[in-house]
């Protein structure tokens, strides 16, 4: 098998289309155009990698290749190669797909509290800090986008500052953040948004209990074989917002029970 090295010290096989060995002084690599494997262990010595970029032949990644890597901050897809973000494992970095006009986290690191926002996020996506550790999260102003359930299983969560240009308020945003104190709104306009923005929970009655009951709430479910039905629980805390906007905000947010004030 023919083994070749690039500038960096990095080591290919089959024709530069596999990688099967990087340096241990690495600390920020583009993956080159063409590689479409990167084999067990290929990095497990790059102790001091940083940042990690790769191209658009990839079609492999080995399960836990990074979890080791401590110091990695940010993996970077390009938004045609999405799909590869499940084979990884990277608990301190994040992991970004990006194209010309988008720069969206598909996954933060497991304590985000610790790291610093990558510079040009426009755009979380579906459960991107699902079961995140932080208590505190602010959002950048760059981010106008937050998928379905972005938050969801964040049970350390006490405050949360959502960014000023902020356009719509997704799906069970705060499902399961059970913890959830403070929600800051910075925009002086409230976002619009889906009717069960602010869910945190459902809670779960079986038949029995309910059996003789005719009236069906619209905030109910029922499962396929109707042995229990579930029944919406609202966001609680607080919500903060401009000062000059609380009027506002009562008008047209989507179903809460917290009460609304204005920043000092």
């Amino acid at each position: 098998m023919d083994i070749t090295k690039d500038a960096y010290g990095v080591e290919f096989s089959f024709s530069g289309t596999w990688i099967q060995k990087a340096p241990a002084d690495l600390e920020e690599y583009v993956v080159p155009e063409g590689v479409e494997r990167i084999r067990r262990n290929a990095f497990a010595a790059c102790t001091k990698l940083r940042k990690i970029t790769f191209p658009t032949t990839l079609r492999s990644v080995e399960l836990n290749e990074f979890e080791q890597i401590t110091t990695l901050q940010e993996i970077v897809f390009p938004k045609a190669q999405c799909q590869n973000v499940k084979y990884l494992d990277a608990p301190s970095a994040w992991i970004i797909a990006q194209d010309e006009e988008t720069r969206m986290v598909l996954r933060a690191p497991h304590d985000v509290a610790s790291h610093a926002f990558p510079g040009g996020i426009t755009a979380i996506a579906e459960e991107a800090f699902k079961g995140n550790g932080a208590e505190k999260l602010v959002i950048p102003d760059s981010v106008h986008c937050i998928g379905n359930n972005a938050f969801e299983f964040c049970t350390n969560l006490k405050e949360i500052t959502l960014p000023r240009h902020l356009e719509y308020l997704s799906s069970e945003l705060f499902f399961s953040c059970t913890n959830l104190e403070r929600i800051i709104f910075q925009s002086e306009t409230p976002p619009d948004g889906e009717e069960d923005a602010f869910i945190i929970n459902w809670e779960e009655t079986y038949e029995e209990d309910f059996e003789d009951e005719e009236d069906e709430d619209d905030d109910e479910w029922f499962d396929d074989d109707e042995t229990m039905r579930g029944e919406s629980i609202p966001y609680s805390g607080l919500i903060i917002v401009p000062k000059g906007c609380a009027e506002n905000y009562r008008m047209n947010l989507p179903d809460h029970e917290a009460e609304i004030v204005e920043a000092e």
